[in-house]
């Protein structure tokens, strides 16, 4: 894994995330819904016993599950991670760091916030990787 990878994880968990509410609000919705009313000749072969809603009600709550556990690994990668950026020697370069993969701000929103141009931000973002990348040649896998 390189360094910008395990910088990256605490945003791909978010996406992660994302994902999964969406997915949730969607068989929430569906769960919720009335079957639309079909004529015509149909053959019942067998009957399920089960609702439909109740499937969707399985699998939202299912989801609720997996998100709550991803938020916890989302804190603890995230505490990981800003442990490893402190050790980083420059004051502006931790801060980069912390901005940009810790709180998931833009380049120009972390120019802003430092007051600095955004062609400065990148050179000490720059910088900031290579110190990573040199304090931590192999960057260490977060637990699952």
């Amino acid at each position: 894994m390189t360094s910008r990878e395990y910088l990256d994880m605490p945003y791909q968990i978010v996406r992660e995330i994302e994902n999964k509410t969406r997915d949730m609000a969607f068989y929430r919705e569906m769960a919720c819904s009335m079957p639309a009313i079909q004529f015509g000749d149909k053959v019942i072969t067998s009957k399920s016993h089960d609702a439909v809603y109740e499937k969707y009600i399985e699998k939202a709550d299912l989801l609720a599950e997996e998100i709550a556990d991803n938020i916890e690994k989302l804190d603890e990668v995230k505490r990981e991670i800003g442990a490893e950026i402190e050790l980083l020697g420059k004051e502006n370069e931790r801060m980069v760091l912390r901005y940009k993969y810790l709180m998931f701000m833009s380049i120009s929103k972390i120019a802003d916030k430092m007051g600095y141009s955004e062609r400065w931000i990148k050179t000490i973002h720059s910088d900031a990787i290579k110190s990573f990348e040199i304090q931590h040649p192999t960057s260490p896998p977060v637990h699952p």
